[in-house]
């Protein structure tokens, strides 16, 4: 007789199958585990996110062909062929995968000045003083002069 988490798997499966929104069950459950597999595996959180997503559409699309009874590691399946078809790819396309982390950086850095951008604004409000090199500074209506040292 199978355990009892086996059994519900079996019926969330069935569930899961006639109602998409059954899924949201079974992902919610097996989120993070597959999450931690994924960054484990492939040492960025980005691209582990994207691991996670694309083995989670694939269980979603695969779910007709799944048996219901052996569903708990068939997502960590799923997740193993999709880490290993990125290793693949980062081996097969490395000038692609440094385009791409260069996109993630310049994305990371817009999101960081997006965010300061309030504080940035609030300090506006006050007196600013720029300086420039060895000694030169510009203030906020004035010209730039030497400052003493």
């Amino acid at each position: 007789m199978p355990p009892a988490s086996a059994a519900s798997d079996a019926a969330l499966v069935e569930r899961a199958r006639a109602d998409r929104e059954a899924f949201a069950l079974l992902y919610a459950r097996d989120l993070r585990p597959i999450y931690r597999y994924c960054d484990h595996r492939l040492g960025d959180a980005e691209a582990a996110e994207d691991a996670t997503s694309q083995t989670f559409a694939r269980a979603l699309a695969a779910l007709p062909t799944c048996d219901p009874e052996s569903f708990r590691a068939w997502p960590f399946a799923i997740a193993h062929n999709v880490v290993s078809d990125r290793f693949q790819f980062r081996h097969a396309h490395p000038a692609q995968l440094l385009e791409a982390a260069s996109h993630r950086r310049a994305a990371r850095a817009d999101r960081a000045i997006t965010a300061a951008l309030p504080g940035l604004r609030a300090m506006r409000a006050g007196p600013t003083t720029l300086v420039h090199g060895r000694g030169w500074h510009a203030s906020r209506g004035g010209a730039g002069r030497r400052r003493d040292p």
